[in-house]
């Protein structure tokens, strides 16, 4: 019996190893080689995917339009917002044509709000340089009181982290002769009130840490010498990174929160008010909005004690105790509320809610027991909520949505009037065009929304060349924006372009992410099927002029789409990642808690199952897919869309592969964006409309 015993278990141990070897050997194991970002073999096998997908698509005449107007769009639409309002002037940081660094600027608010700005230079940061023989770039602008007319202007040395530090008056449009002041250094500034700053010192070396950051808080009083500077705390050399936030508590005083990260990369908070430095520690389950009236304003960022998750608190803070311990209930959300962002203004919270795709602002008067009420900002699109100043009681709002730029909207709670200022200029001619929303029920009840956006009066023939993108996790609520580059080559050309919200995505609320998560994540896929099929019910399109895109997580989606359903697509483009079983060997083990984990069977087991580099399937009449990555993509490893095109390759499936040497997660120079984008944009037209694209 025991000799019986003896084989049945060698004979078991023979299978297992068996399988374990049969399981090493895999097709997809095989692949690895791929991951290698210094082998000559993987920097060939690139080149000649390269060149293959070039050949095809970065040639001609229609590619050369496309190219152009991609390069024109992009670099058009780099404008970024640099204004503030302080006082009665909207000022502005603008770099015209030429200029290395640019201008500070100002015009009359009201001038500013009505579209007709009067510009009038304060400070011209270029001159400044050839002035003053120094080589700066503008770092950060900080002004102080309910009426300010000092700012703390800090300068960043180029190639270093260094910077300078004045004070600038701008009533004279000078710097002060006897104001504050920092030598270069690592060091910075926080306004306390007019006459008071708190330095964080790393001037001298005994002031540094290890990483040559400051470590030394000083308290430093107007008209004395930084030497007199008094020290209130200070750090431990081994700690690595301290830095300071000013926020206006009072009229005429801040609050100033510091943040000193500890060698373990732990996290401590401290907060300096009414000339003391008080431990700030917040229980776990709370965020921190701002400060109000000696108060703390936070949110709750997941259930716990009885509090409901998305409740505003205040915590008390007094000059004897710091931080109270007994916080007052400010708001709750109902059920049906779905939060997308809080800001606060002075006594003004404002809090922006999603609810069908769009978004709605309610501004809280916690002056006044925070009696609520509804701003009429459009309700079409999404809304991005910003102080419109440092010290300023306005609200700027920028609106956008697929076919609308970048708008401001300037809501002052005082009159309750609201501005509009266009910000960024449109890319294409939307004037024929519409937005449509259509909702669909999944087999379990579920709601998903998706937007269908082109020409109005499209011909329901089955025929419009259509582009489908979906996401589909890590709770990301997918507001529409301004398709600033799709509506210029895709729409205006009478493409159409369809955006599913779907489970695993924020649209929904955390019951709608987690219906899309872990083991759930065929939902996902599930659901763009879903759109799929009604577009082609509805005769909108047809699998022939219908494509699939999606990038990140959203590749990962198409890509397990095109595994599970080829038959309903002509074209997949995807940036995506793909091999699940290894997502976190390739600098993914962040993602565990949407994916599962590898190491654990149960969950490598479901992770297979939809994994697109293990469930490719040999059909050479399956849609022909691209791959567009980069090198130097930090954030979903290259090595993820290299393998499952080579894997496709092996089989005889129909693929094409394109990476840059250049260029970060959905980011890079301005010649690989247009470039990888065009290419895309010749794919999709080559593949569900005409051939030529004029």
């Amino acid at each position: 019996m025991r000799l019986s015993n003896v084989f049945v278990s060698l004979a078991i141990s023979l299978t297992i190893a068996t399988h374990l070897q049969a399981q090493s050997g895999t097709s997809e194991d095989k692949l690895s080689w791929l991951e290698d970002f210094t082998s000559e073999k993987v920097k060939d096998w690139i080149k000649s995917e390269n060149i293959r997908t070039s050949d095809r698509y970065a040639v001609g005449a229609s590619y050369q339009n496309l190219y152009n107007e991609t390069f024109n769009v992009l670099k058009m639409s780099a404008r970024t917002d640099n204004t503030q309002h302080i006082g009665s002037n909207l000022y502005e940081v603008y770099k015209p044509e030429g200029a290395k660094v640019g201008v500070w600027r100002r015009s009359p608010w009201i001038n500013y709000i009505n579209g007709l700005p009067e510009w009038e230079t304060v400070l011209d940061f270029d001159a400044m340089n050839k002035k003053d023989k120094t080589d700066f770039s503008l770092e950060s602008i900080s002004c102080v009181g309910a009426s300010p007319d000092h700012c703390l202007i800090s300068f960043l040395k180029y190639g270093s982290f260094s910077t300078v530090t004045k004070e600038f008056d701008l009533g004279s449009k000078s710097f002060v002769s006897d104001g504050f002041f920092l030598p270069l250094a690592r060091s910075s500034l926080n306004w306390i009130d007019k006459d008071n700053v708190l330095l964080l010192d790393g001037i001298a070396t005994g002031n540094q840490n290890e990483s040559g950051g400051p470590r030394t808080i000083k308290l430093w009083k107007r008209n004395t010498k930084i030497e007199a500077a008094t020290i209130v705390f200070e750090t431990e050399v081994s700690d690595r990174r301290l830095t300071g936030q000013s926020y206006s508590s009072q009229p005429e005083s801040n609050v100033v929160l510091l943040n000193l990260v500890h060698k373990d990369q732990s996290v401590e908070q401290k907060i300096f008010f009414a000339n003391k430095m008080f431990d700030f520690k917040l229980p776990s389950h709370v965020g921190l909005i701002g400060f109000y009236n000696n108060q703390a304003i936070v949110f709750v960022k997941e259930k716990s004690d009885g509090a409901k998750k998305g409740a505003i608190f205040a915590y008390p803070i007094t000059a004897e105790n710091g931080l109270g311990i007994k916080p007052k209930v400010l708001w709750e959300p109902k059920a049906e509320d779905l939060v997308f962002d809080k800001l606060l203004i002075k006594n003004n919270l404002y809090i922006s809610f999603v609810k069908d795709v769009k978004t709605h602002i309610a501004r809280f008067d916690l002056a006044n027991n925070a009696r609520e009420s509804r701003i009429d900002f459009p309700k079409d699109g999404a809304l991005f909520m910003k102080k419109a100043g440092e010290n300023s009681e306005v609200l700027k709002v920028t609106f956008e949505n697929s076919l609308t730029p970048s708008t401001y909207y300037f809501y002052d709670p005082a009159s309750a009037g609201i501005s509009k200022v266009n910000f960024l200029p449109e890319t294409f001619d939307s004037s024929e065009m519409e937005i449509k929303q259509s909702f669909l029920k999944t087999k379990d009840g579920s709601q998903i929304v998706y937007l269908l956006v082109g020409k109005k009066g499209m011909p329901l023939n089955s025929s419009n060349p259509t582009i489908l993108f979906g996401y589909g996790g890590f709770n990301q609520i997918m507001l529409p924006i301004y398709m600033k580059l799709s509506g210029k080559v895709w729409l205006e050309k009478g493409g159409l372009f369809v955006f599913a919200h779907v489970r695993g995505d924020g649209e929904f609320g955390e019951n709608g992410h987690k219906a899309g998560m872990g083991k759930l994540k065929q939902n996902v896929f599930d659901d763009i099927v879903m759109v799929a099929k009604d577009l082609i019910a509805k005769k909108i399109t047809s699998p022939r002029h219908l494509g699939l895109n999606g990038a990140s997580n959203g590749g990962l989606t198409a890509a397990a789409v095109y595994n599970q359903h080829p038959e309903l697509f002509n074209a997949v483009v995807v940036e995506a990642v793909l091999d699940m079983a290894r997502f976190d060997a390739l600098g993914g083990r962040s993602w565990k808690g949407e994916y599962g984990d590898p190491s654990n069977p149960a969950d490598l087991k479901y992770l297979k199952n939809y994994s697109p580099l293990h469930n490719v399937k040999k059909n050479t009449s399956a849609p022909e897919i691209l791959f567009v990555t980069s090198s130097d993509d930090k954030v979903v490893n290259p090595a993820h869309s290299r393998k499952m095109a080579e894997r496709l390759k092996q089989i005889g499936n129909p693929y094409l592969f394109y990476e840059s040497d250049t260029g970060e997660h959905g980011l890079g120079t301005l010649d690989f964006m247009a470039k990888s984008k065009s290419i895309v944009s010749s794919f999709f037209w080559d593949k569900l409309g005409p051939a030529v694209v004029k």
